[in-house]
């Protein structure tokens, strides 16, 4: 499959639009993998792979079945210094919509925190580096979308409930939503202060 990454997009297998709005998660991940190849071998104005990350990225399976493959794939254009071209726009289309926006936020925050926890609660060296790496592309990606009101305000509330600080009411229910995370997935006092600086090099 390595080689795949450098064929033109037109030679990769790249699913419909209705297999990208539907299917359920794992066929997402295949696809995410497909479309995380042709970024790495398309033309900036790709038109149909804009098309197809839409499509994906528009619901809440298809945008955790891209990230597994973007953000973890050891061929994957994450670790550019930029992210490409075609999701960038992607992105920055679907932020202007409330509807398809509500779970890209979500989603793109829990791509920093869970692997940025992962990275001290592996006790496998490799395993760790590997969440290090996840982290790390997360960040990138959250990163370019820290513009918008709605990313600023999570990250403001990832970083009180990390910390444990008090803030205004406001951001109440994001501030639950977000304890409950946490308290969910069980992250301590170490985990919290990576995630808190995790947010804080997002926001800088």
């Amino acid at each position: 499959p390595s080689t795949r990454l450098f064929s033109s997009p037109s030679s990769l297998d790249i699913p419909s639009i209705d297999q990208l709005s539907n299917d359920p998660f794992m066929k997402q991940v295949e696809y995410g993998f497909v479309l995380t190849q042709a970024l790495g071998s398309s033309s900036e104005n790709d038109s149909s792979l804009q098309d197809a990350l839409k499509a994906q990225l528009s619901h809440s399976e298809g945008i955790r079945g891209f990230m597994v493959s973007y953000l973890t794939s050891d061929e994957s254009p994450a670790d550019d210094s930029t992210i490409p071209m075609a999701l960038e726009s992607t992105l920055m289309k679907l932020m202007q919509n409330e509807k398809t926006s509500e779970d890209l936020v979500s989603l793109t925050c829990m791509n920093v925190i869970m692997p940025t926890a992962m990275v001290t609660m592996h006790q496998d060296p490799q395993l760790s580096q590997g969440s290090r790496r996840t982290a790390e592309r997360g960040i990138r990606v959250l990163q370019r979308l820290r513009d918008f009101d709605a990313v600023q305000k999570n990250a403001q509330a990832i970083q009180a409930v990390a910390l444990e600080e008090s803030t205004n009411d406001s951001n109440d229910k994001l501030i639950q939503y977000w304890s409950a995370f946490f308290e969910k997935w069980g992250y301590q006092e170490q985990q919290r202060n990576d995630i808190a600086e995790a947010m804080k090099k997002v926001m800088a």
